[in-house]
């Protein structure tokens, strides 16, 4: 178990939907895809997507990173998953012009979805959150098709020293692992070629922005976390003969 590392809350899941209807009434949907998206965008056009596939947005939020890989696979489908009920109503109302983006409310522990259903799969800053990690692993890996690829992308992992106070802030238990400990995660769950690296923010920090700003004492900590820390990229396949 990596530092730092809660056990479920009592609320679960109903609390992890609790907390992100509340970011999505109160705008931080789209702050999130705002701040994300510079290293999101990284991940996946390194997903090789082609047309007619089936992509996965695990934790998908209103939707943005589902709508991408939408028009990178078309005809095939991109479905993104999330517990938040308001999430999944910013999703759906932003993407009329995506008809082949679908999404759906379940628990990453127990996706709706037979297995082999796709070809790639993404989530963002979102699978720290699973009350049960190995589980939502395994059932990830069951609805991966034999070659399909995943990327994993997170914020709150230990070697970011900036984000250890994130369960405290957000009021949620979350899995603080190391890098390696991700990528064994993985491997228990039955993915192989597992590997970690880090997708680095090349946005500048404006001039004018105020200091202490969230996490970061100083505008050089905020560059230190996008330019040399980073974000987490675990990457994946299902096994081609699983």
């Amino acid at each position: 178990m990596g530092s730092g590392e809660g056990d479920p809350a009592p609320e679960g899941e109903a609390g992890i939907a609790r907390v992100f209807d509340d970011w999505a009434g109160s705008g931080r949907g789209e702050g999130m895809e705002a701040g994300h998206w510079p290293t999101a965008r990284q991940a996946l056009d390194d997903l090789p997507v082609r047309p007619g596939e089936r992509c996965l947005d695990l934790g998908c939020g209103n939707g943005y990173a589902a709508r991408y890989l939408a028009t990178r696979c078309a005809p095939g489908v991109a479905v993104g998953v999330d517990l938040s009920e308001r999430m999944l109503g910013l999703a759906l109302a932003r993407s009329k012009e995506a008809p082949n983006a679908l999404f759906v409310r379940a628990a990453f522990d127990l996706l709706p979805f037979p297995g082999a259903s796709f070809h790639h799969a993404f989530s963002m800053e979102a699978l720290y959150y699973a009350p049960d990690l190995e589980r939502a692993l395994a059932e990830l890996h069951r609805v991966m098709a034999p070659g399909g690829q995943v990327a994993c992308v997170v914020d709150f992992f230990y070697e970011n020293r900036y984000c250890h106070r994130w369960p405290e802030k957000v009021g949620l238990p979350m899995h603080l692992l190391r890098e390696a400990e991700w990528v064994e995660r993985f491997q228990g769950a039955g993915f192989q070629a597992v590997r970690a690296d880090r997708l680095t923010d090349p946005r500048d920090v404006p001039a004018d922005w105020a200091f202490p700003r969230g996490d970061f004492p100083t505008r050089e900590d905020l560059l230190r976390w996008r330019r040399e820390i980073g974000s987490l990229r675990i990457r994946a396949e299902r096994p081609k003969g699983a």
